[in-house]
């Protein structure tokens, strides 16, 4: 697979990456670290017309963390460093843990914080190179009307799978978008996902990412865990996030690589706020929950074992943090 023809930029200043972004009306594309850009133009999924580089922003690779004001992430922050940052791993190191968990240890020199959050949807149909898509139709993600993973399915199921973004959604970060008004515009997790697998961030032609904040907040527990074939390299068959605030009977749960955005499901959470966690509650929450994740068959893994690991996973999950035997 080789290259399509582009133009290249490297801008040096913010302003100057609005400017191009709006000038190119949507045929640009942001390169970070590239380890998810370059496989989509060899592909063919993405094929820009020009390709704007942040790698001359030094602004955009800030961290730090203030108590009044939380986790701040510049989006050019690379995997590798969030991942070993001691300010990171001292307030929030189920951040720093997942950040260790994407990929190989090259993507994570490599890949960055903005880059894997704004990572495309997935799905083997689509996934592939532009000669072995020619032998089909479009699918729904290509602009046709099929779907390969689900005959006769009238949209697109492509999942998202980035892992540091589910994390990113369970401790409720918001995220600053530019845009070619200068405008800094604070977009929380909910709003930045569409749901909608064709397109799946809200962000705007002419706007990009320039900084993650993670309110100040202490879990009592988070982890993220990630089921995958195999130990290194590969995206996540399914992802499980736990946050929780014992003392505030607060309990947040994500789940990732089965939907076109990570799922959270707060009427649920409310349950485990209720009364008293317990075994038999934890249960109930699990059944409920794992009953609305409904994997398909466009990524490793049957659905059905997927959906299985979903279940287990939470229920690990609360057994490390004492709640279930």
């Amino acid at each position: 697979m080789i290259l399509p023809k582009f133009d290249y930029q490297a801008p040096e200043s913010i302003s100057e990456v609005c400017s191009l972004l709006a000038q190119a009306g949507g045929r640009a594309a942001i390169m970070a670290g590239g380890t998810d850009l370059i496989v989509q133009m060899k592909q063919q999924t993405l094929v820009p017309e020009l390709v704007v580089s942040l790698k001359r922003l030094p602004e955009l690779e800030g961290l730090s963390y203030c108590q009044t004001k939380g986790l701040k992430i510049g989006s050019m922050v690379s995997l590798q460093k969030l991942s070993t940052s001691a300010v990171v791993k001292d307030n929030f190191p189920v951040l720093a843990e997942t950040a260790s968990l994407v990929g190989a240890m090259q993507h994570q020199f490599m890949g960055t914080v903005g880059g894997n959050l704004c990572l495309n949807t997935r799905c083997w149909y689509y996934n592939q190179p532009a000669g072995w898509r020619r032998s089909l139709t479009p699918c729904h993600k290509l602009g046709g009307n099929t779907c390969y993973a689900i005959k006769g399915a009238h949209k697109c199921y492509a999942v998202y799978s980035a892992d540091v973004g589910g994390v990113f959604f369970a401790l409720e970060a918001s995220i600053i978008v530019t845009s070619s008004s200068q405008e800094h515009r604070v977009v929380s997790m909910e709003e930045f996902f569409s749901g909608d697998p064709v397109k799946p961030t809200n962000l705007r032609k002419d706007e990009f990412i320039t900084e993650i904040i993670i309110p100040p907040q202490k879990p009592g527990f988070a982890r993220y865990y990630k089921l995958r074939p195999r130990a290194a390299i590969d995206f996540p068959q399914i992802g499980v996030a736990l946050v929780a605030f014992p003392e505030n009977k607060e309990y947040r749960v994500v789940f990732n690589a089965v939907d076109g955005r990570p799922l959270r499901f707060k009427d649920l959470e409310a349950m485990l706020s209720q009364e008293g966690l317990s075994e038999s509650l934890v249960a109930h929450f699990t059944t409920k929950a794992v009953s609305r994740v409904k994997p398909v068959a466009n990524v490793s893994g049957l659905p059905a074992y997927r959906r299985k690991m979903a279940e287990e996973l939470l229920r690990k999950a609360f057994a490390e943090m004492g709640v279930v035997s």
